[in-house]
């Protein structure tokens, strides 16, 4: 799982050969697999141990519900970038966009209802696996 994961996060990901099943494809099929592999073990009386960075994505996995915030900017360069904020409230997702050249428009609305509800969107970011995630460098 994380060779695939280090395959996936490298800045060249996508410009080399593509190869069947995807990545993401075989990292789905290897967390089925550790899945059924832990149950198995529980099943014959053993425990499983998790590792370090199983424990560190299972806190993250746990704070997920306390989320009230997210705000990442996508783009860059030349043609500026879009500062997204969604808020998340206690049935609510809001969505806002900012673009660092253009200047929003008086007449549009501060916020607008995102498409899915709380528990969609938490989920949404549950299956990111955030907390697997290598810190930048």
């Amino acid at each position: 799982m994380g060779r695939l994961k280090n395959t996936m996060e490298s800045p060249d990901y996508g410009s080399e050969a593509i190869i069947m099943p995807s990545e993401s494809t075989r990292l789905w099929c290897a967390r089925m697999y550790l899945e059924r592999a832990k149950q198995a073990l529980s099943d014959v009386g053993g425990v499983y141990a998790p590792s370090k960075a199983e424990q560190k994505a299972e806190l993250f996995d746990a704070s997920i519900p306390a989320i009230s915030k997210v705000i990442f900017s996508i783009g860059g360069f030349f043609g500026g970038y879009e500062t997204r904020t969604i808020t998340v409230d206690e049935e609510h997702i809001h969505f806002d966009v900012e673009h660092s050249l253009i200047l929003k428009p008086s007449n549009l609305p501060d916020g607008l209802d995102y498409p899915c509800d709380k528990k969609e969107f938490l989920d949404g970011v549950r299956e990111l696996h955030i907390g697997e995630w290598r810190t930048a460098i």
